[in-house]
């Protein structure tokens, strides 16, 4: 094998990757590709994937089968996340996949995708004691790491299920928002083993937070590519969240660094790092480009 692709159907997003072998074994990520399709929206309480957005989903995919059956000697490593984990139809829509490009799509449990996390993120990190937290469309995987052991955990509420739930698409009210956090916090109540872990540094992945980064890494005239190891301050932060609040949908839509197809869901997707930051009580947060796909990599090495 010499290239490896990773198609990662996610909530919020398909994602492909491209990443070739190196001479040392490891991978080179040689080309990435993002399609805005929500598989989560409008699921609904009984969690079903609505056809058209299954048909967006498939036009999507085939368009990544296009470009990565061009490349010589690969294998293809297909996985889904919260919105088809939690689909009722959820067997329907992976035949659609397998029918349209011949794939078996591996649909990771919340376990499964919160080490995934893990396994991407920890050569990265020299403190002993930190905490992950990654912010999907449909879940919130969390991950404690205390020196050689860690604990990890997958919530299933994200930035669309939030967003949806609490109608925070265009002019947020205080209501819905305080109701969202309280929400949110019902949920932090039940990872017992988070009560006690404080003042640590949080490394963040997910689409709203690298959408928070680049905003930021934008206003300050930087490169995209900066956004792995940079940091925001407490300040700048809530800041830009209370700026995020004030506007309405179309405003949001116009804020540089911030995709339009993000900014309908960028409120719900940024309340769970406010809060977060709250309850370990720290003053800045760190970014990493790095998460499931790189642990998935770290996998097919190790096979």
């Amino acid at each position: 094998m010499k290239n490896l692709v990773i198609i990662d159907l996610g909530s919020n997003s398909i994602r492909m990757a491209i990443n070739k072998r190196q001479p040392n074994g490891s991978f080179k990520e040689i080309k990435r590709l993002r399609n805005p399709v929500r598989l989560s929206h409008d699921m609904g309480p009984k969690k079903i994937l609505q056809p058209t957005v299954m048909r967006h989903a498939i036009q999507a995919l085939t368009q990544f089968h296009t470009i990565y059956s061009k490349f010589d000697d690969y294998k293809v490593i297909g996985i889904a996340t919260a919105a088809v984990r939690q689909a009722q139809n959820q067997k329907t829509f992976l035949k659609m996949v397998y029918d349209a490009i011949g794939i078996h799509v591996k649909v990771l449990s919340g376990t499964e995708e919160a080490e995934c996390d893990y396994l991407g993120v920890k050569d990265q990190i020299k403190a002993p004691r930190y905490v992950i937290m990654d912010v999907g469309g449909g879940s919130i995987e969390i991950i404690y790491v205390d020196h050689q052991s860690h604990h990890l955990i997958s919530l299933p509420v994200g930035a669309v299920s939030i967003t949806e739930r609490y109608h925070l698409i265009d002019n947020v009210s205080g209501a819905n928002l305080f109701g969202a956090q309280e929400y949110f916090h019902n949920w932090l109540k039940r990872v017992s083993w988070l009560r006690f872990v404080h003042h640590v540094p949080l490394i963040l992945l997910g689409g709203a937070h690298r959408a928070l980064a680049r905003m930021n890494l934008e206003r300050d005239s930087q490169p995209a590519s900066a956004l792995g190891g940079y940091s925001l301050s407490r300040k700048q932060i809530f800041k830009e969240y209370r700026h995020l609040l004030a506007m309405n949908l179309s405003q949001r839509k116009h804020v540089d660094g911030l995709e339009t197809n993000r900014a309908s869901v960028i409120i719900g997707g940024l309340l769970p790092l406010t809060m977060m930051m709250n309850h370990l009580d720290i003053d800045d947060v760190h970014f990493s480009n790095c998460g499931v796909r790189q642990g998935l990599i770290k996998h097919a090495i190790n096979d």
